[in-house]
């Protein structure tokens, strides 16, 4: 079970072989706390390996900007920019890791946000659950989950692959089991392999979590 764990222990990358770096990037936004927060750690040793801080002239940066460095007991070492506002609707979101020996590993991500309108405040027993959502056309390998409950019980619902529509339509079938005051989460998310990494490979995550809405199903 433990095998699986990732390394909280801490080196400098200066002192292992740069090609064996493992690359991991994230960009994750709460629409609930408005945050952004930009997410990046160094392995060497594979996916779970020794968190690595980077030894000059070896630096990550987000968009331009230069990434802080921390370190904790739990997480090993990581580099994070916070940003109180969002990025732009399908803003590029650019990671550009240098590393000692001055090669550059360039690799991003569109910011796709989903903008969803106002919820009716009810809907009968056996309708389906009609609002606007608004957001671009999932590509290869991105979701866009609903989470959706009541005091008792939950359910799940992946939006098709095509492109929402501007009027989304959330099943009937999807609601049938929930009653009463009903809470909504919806998120959009994936994962895709870097197109430029060293040998150890790497990923890049982004997730946008829209704030959490109600209705009643009566």
């Amino acid at each position: 079970m433990f095998a699986s764990c990732a390394s909280n222990e801490i080196a400098n990358s200066g002192d292992v072989k740069q090609s064996e770096i493992y690359q991991n990037y994230s960009v994750k936004y709460n629409e609930a706390d408005n945050e952004t927060h930009i997410k990046a750690t160094f392995r060497f040793g594979g996916k779970n390996g020794t968190t690595l801080v980077l030894t000059p002239p070896s630096v990550v940066t987000f968009n331009g900007e230069n990434m802080t460095r921390y370190e904790s007991d739990f997480a090993g070492a990581y580099y994070k920019n916070s940003h109180v506002k969002p990025l732009a609707n399908g803003q590029e979101c650019k990671f550009v890791f240098t590393d000692t020996e001055g090669k550059k590993y360039t690799n991003s991500i569109k910011f796709n946000p989903v903008l969803i309108g106002s919820l009716p405040i009810s809907v009968a027993k056996g309708n389906p659950l009609e609002f606007t959502m608004i957001t671009r056309p999932l590509a290869f390998g991105e979701k866009i989950t609903i989470e959706l409950s009541d005091t008792n019980n939950t359910a799940l619902y992946e939006v098709p692959m095509q492109q929402p529509p501007k009027q989304f339509v959330l099943p009937a079938t999807v609601l049938k089991k929930l009653s009463g005051k009903v809470k909504m989460k919806i998120t959009r998310s994936y994962t895709i392999m870097l197109k430029e990494a060293t040998n150890e490979g790497g990923i890049i995550h982004f997730e946008y979590k829209a704030k959490e809405r109600e209705f009643e199903v009566n």
